[in-house]
């Protein structure tokens, strides 16, 4: 087994906005449980916490994910933004990113539920009416990610859920806590390391 070092990632804005489309209604939601992929245990100065690939329901995006972190590619990262109660964000690239170039968006990942991992991506509404550029948007996710603080409804089929925390939420929430600040930016979360558990390369 390897330990890759994960610091300081850069701040990015995450979109959330809502995906529609004028001439076709949204994929339907599948909810369905995260099938027990490859785990992977984070450990940050605030505690540690393990999440769980869903290499069955999101193959391609599991994949990329462990690409990235079995290469190093988040060494200098942080998790490095917040919305109170929803989620917080990490995972953007300075440097060569070892998994880069188009991931398709995959329908039928199931709900945003507490612990969730969600793939951050980009989104135009002025391009929503485009049926060619929408799907531009939807396959623009690159390594940023989110860990969902809730049930976050209004995103299912919107973003990729691509696996979630099996232990550790109190580190997850531990993170984002700040009572009576509202705003997005956190701290740097430093000294991150994340060790694959099951040795696989």
């Amino acid at each position: 087994m390897r330990t890759q070092r994960i610091r300081h990632f850069p701040f990015a804005l995450l979109v959330l906005g809502v995906w529609a489309c004028a001439e076709e209604e949204p994929p339907a939601r599948v909810d369905v449980a995260p099938a027990d992929g490859p785990r992977y245990r984070i450990e940050t100065e605030l505690g540690t916490f393990v999440v769980s690939l869903d290499t069955l329901h999101a193959p391609l995006t599991a994949e990329r994910f462990a690409l990235r972190a079995d290469a190093g590619a988040f060494a200098g990262s942080s998790f490095h933004r917040r919305v109170e109660g929803e989620f917080i964000v990490g995972g953007r690239i300075e440097g060569d990113d070892p998994a880069a170039g188009v991931l398709p968006f995959e329908l039928g990942t199931g709900e945003h539920s507490l612990g969730s991992l969600g793939m951050v991506r980009s989104e135009d509404p002025e391009a929503l009416g485009d049926r060619q550029e929408q799907r531009e948007f939807l396959d623009s996710a690159g390594s940023e990610f989110f860990v969902c603080l809730s049930r976050l409804a209004h995103l299912d089929g919107k973003y990729v859920v691509f696996g979630r925390v099996v232990e550790g939420m109190e580190t997850v929430r531990a993170i984002v806590r700040d009572e009576g600040d509202d705003d997005p930016r956190i701290d740097a979360v430093e000294r991150v390391e994340a060790l694959r558990l099951d040795g696989i390369r």
